[in-house]
């Protein structure tokens, strides 16, 4: 049995849906980058993350989210983001969210950090609102106290080991002004309702990342450490994303993420649990034919809350 698409909220008129580009090149690799098994990695970047730092497949996930949210954000911002804020990208990746945020809503401003400069890559485009820097939030973002009236953090659950939460957190809330606001939208890289060979993969999955110290489960719990913060009108919850079945207009595209997915977690565990390349191929093939046949879906969830008035 699998768990039916979650009813996103409807897109406001006032709210245009931006044309999706095409997707990066994967040639289009910036400096200080490695090539790893076909994808990018940064060369001296966390050795605690798993997955894939800068691929196009990152702009198939943007996409399958902002269909299920039916927009680039839960929080109620429209107003303001139209009347004109700060907003902060954390983890900004290519900077395909901060570009298309930029181009929706030209009176605000949007800054996306990454341990990469994403201006240097062409997703980028002309938009005079729109600015990227590098940063490492575990070494402190590059920003005075309050600078922000919306802090803006997504897909990270493998970026950080257990121990480094509480200073995200508490990096997150430091560049807020009193009265912005913090969203951040992520995912446990759980996939629900799969089959025996599904379950053994991301049974050898969270065994490798419990070994890093990584539990991305910790999304889910987020808001417990925001209340914890002294953090206010805090709103918790979660949308399902099919896996290759479901709705027609995004299925092979859900798909593909998920092969992607398996894929990109190969380097590390074939090294980490001592797979060898034919034993892993074999059972990501088997995966992958489950997909349809049990109904599985992934959950893609969002915190956002606000940051108290002085």
């Amino acid at each position: 049995m699998g768990q039916p698409l979650s009813r996103p909220r409807r897109l406001s008129s006032q709210q245009p849906r931006t044309p999706c580009p095409p997707p990066l090149l994967d040639s289009a690799l910036p400096n200080g980058f490695r090539w790893l098994d076909g994808k990018g990695y940064k060369e001296d970047g966390n050795p605690a993350y798993p997955s894939i730092n800068y691929s196009s497949a990152n702009d198939i996930i943007h996409y399958l989210i902002r269909f299920v949210f039916q927009a680039n954000h839960m929080i109620p911002l429209h107003e303001h983001l139209t009347r004109g804020i700060r907003v902060l990208d954390v983890g900004c990746k290519a900077g395909i969210w901060s570009i298309e945020m930029a181009s929706n809503y030209a009176a605000s401003k949007f800054t996306g950090c990454d341990m990469f400069d994403a201006s240097s890559t062409p997703a980028t485009g002309k938009l005079e609102n729109v600015q990227f820097c590098v940063a490492d939030t575990l070494k402190g973002l590059p920003f005075p106290n309050g600078s922000f009236d919306y802090v803006f953090q997504r897909l990270q659950a493998r970026t950080f080991r257990v121990a480094e939460w509480p200073a995200v957190i508490e990096e997150l809330i430091r560049v807020t002004k009193p009265g912005g606001w913090i969203e951040v939208v992520d995912t446990d890289c759980l996939l629900y309702c799969g089959g025996p060979r599904t379950t053994e993969f991301h049974a050898k999955l969270h065994t490798m990342l419990r070994m890093r110290d990584i539990d991305p489960k910790i999304v889910s719990n987020l808001w417990r450490q925001f209340e914890s913060s002294g953090m206010q009108n805090i709103v918790h919850d979660h949308r399902s994303i099919p896996v290759g079945w479901g709705p027609p207009i995004f299925g092979a595209d859900s798909a593909q993420n998920t092969k992607n997915y398996f894929q990109s977690t190969k380097p590390m565990l074939t090294f980490t649990l001592g797979l060898n390349d034919d034993q892993y191929d074999t059972l990501m093939k088997e995966a992958a034919i489950e997909l349809d046949q049990y109904k599985t879906y992934w959950n893609i969830e969002f915190t956002y809350c606000q940051k108290p008035p002085s």
